[in-house]
Order: C-alpha cells, then structure tokens, then sequence
C-alpha cells in the first residue's frame, strides 16, 4: 500500500431519496449526527481509529432537493490513500444502498479537500473530535 504525506480524500455525489438516517443505520460502523450542520443539509460521520483509519462522512440537503447536476447526498471518505477510499466508500455503498454515481464538480472537490485538515486532527485526537462533531462543544 501506498502512503501519501498528505491525506486524500474521495467525494461521491448522487440521489437519495430516502432519510438519511435510515441509510446511517444501515452501515456496519456506527455513525454519529453531526450537530455543526452547514446549512440545509443533515450530517453523519464516523472516525476509524486503527492502523489505516479513515473518516467518513455523509450528507444530504435536509428537503431532498437536489442541486444541479442531480444530486442531494455527499459521500465523502479521507484516509492515507486512494485505494482505502474506495474500499470504504464501496463497502458503505454496499451496505446501505446509497449510490453516489455523478462527477464532482473541480470547485467542490477543492473544497471538500480540506477534510484532510480535520482528518489529522482526528487523528490525534479522535475521541475529542467525534465529541466536537456531536454535540458542537467541547463540554461535557
């Protein structure tokens, strides 16, 4: 397996038309609600911490409406390497019936690409992070 110096992240888009909870529940690893939502959107995420950890998040616009070119869900998945990638979004694909299957346009790509910026401080610091995501605060 190849590592890169810097994480690598893999942005899927596509339709679902059902809650994205129901989807959520479905995936072998338990993902947690995000609670710093950005805008209109609902948000699941979870952090493996192991020899190759990845993290994986899932959004979807809150009304189901998609944005064009067609789509309303955001897969995406940041590890050390393309190929860990693939294998988790694959796997969570699988599990859950979430199809993503559009091209990322360049700008949102770029953007999602800082993900690789939160996945080193997952990395440090998973538990703190995950706890961060829950429930908007360091609190408690």
């Amino acid at each position: 397996m190849v590592l890169f110096e810097l994480p690598q992240t893999l942005v899927r888009l596509g339709r679902f038309d059902g809650p994205l909870e129901e989807a959520a529940g479905k995936f072998r690893e338990p993902l947690a609600p995000i609670l710093l939502s950005l805008g209109n959107t609902v948000q699941y995420a979870f952090f493996k911490a192991c020899e190759n950890p990845y993290f994986l998040m899932v959004s979807q616009s809150i009304d189901k409406m998609t944005i064009p070119p067609g789509y309303n869900t955001i897969l995406t998945v940041t590890s050390h390497s393309d190929e860990r990638n693939r294998e988790v979004a694959g796997r969570f694909e699988s599990e859950t019936g979430l199809c993503p299957n559009l091209n990322v346009p360049g700008l949102l790509q770029s953007q999602l690409n800082d993900t690789g910026e939160c996945f080193k401080v997952f990395e440090k610091e998973p538990y703190a992070a995950m706890r961060f995501l829950r429930k908007g605060s360091l609190d408690r």
